[in-house]
């Protein structure tokens, strides 16, 4: 399955939210878990990635924080926004939604999950 890169955050969100759910068996905590551990590798690299760019196109500024030079500020952006848009394949994990049956799932974090409910 694939998502863009800039909605992983809300699926980490809803992830983080679940997990604490005590209503949920430990199966599907198990599968939450795996997608959470994805999501935090790749979010390694996006900011690695970023990491990057500011180094190329930026300059330290006092505090340790890194301004991006005016002449930059487009292509950033643009390299920002392909960064954003990028496809991620994740992992091959499925949820039932008699899964959170009994957990009150919220709409939103059930809208989050919807790729992953077969």
């Amino acid at each position: 399955m694939q998502i863009k890169q800039i909605n992983m955050q809300s699926l980490f969100i809803t992830i983080q939210s679940l997990k604490k759910n005590e209503e949920l068996n430990v199966t599907t905590k198990y599968k939450l878990l795996k997608l959470e551990s994805f999501i935090m590798r790749e979010e390694e690299t996006i900011n690695q990635l970023i990491a990057e760019l500011g180094e190329k196109y930026g300059e330290k500024e006092e505090g340790g924080r890194i301004k991006i030079k005016d002449e930059y500020i487009e292509k950033v952006q643009e390299q920002l926004d392909l960064l954003n848009n990028q496809d991620i394949t994740l992992p091959d994990i499925y949820f039932s939604l008699d899964e959170f049956e009994a957990s009150n799932i919220s709409w939103q974090d059930l809208q989050n999950l919807y790729s992953f409910i077969k």
